[in-house]
C-alpha cells in the first residue's frame, strides 16, 4: 500500500507543480481536465499539503514531502530486514 502511495505522489509531483496557481497554466492539465475539475484538483492538493505540513511540522510543502518520502523509504527498508 505504501508503494502505491509513493508512486501516486511521484506522478502527482511530475504532473502538478508545487504552486497550485501554476496548475491552471499546464497544457497537459487543460487537455485532460475542465476548469471546474482543475479547481477541485487545486483544492485537493492544497488540503493535502496543509495536512502534511501540519503532520510533519515543516515550514513548507516541499520540505514536508521530502520528510514524508524519507520516512516512507526508511520504513519500507526496515520492513525488508
Amino acid at each position: 500500500m505504501h508503494s502505491f502511495i509513493l508512486v501516486c505522489l511521484f506522478f502527482a509531483f511530475e504532473l502538478f507543480p508545487m504552486q497550485p496557481q501554476n496548475i491552471n497554466n499546464n497544457s497537459i492539465i487543460k487537455q485532460v481536465f475542465t476548469n471546474e475539475e482543475t479547481s477541485e484538483l487545486n483544492y485537493i492538493l492544497s488540503f493535502t499539503d496543509s495536512l502534511l505540513i501540519a503532520h510533519t511540522k515543516s515550514k513548507s510543502a516541499d520540505s514536508a514531502y521530502h520528510f514524508y518520502f524519507d520516512y516512507m523509504l526508511n520504513e519500507n527498508n526496515s520492513n525488508l530486514n
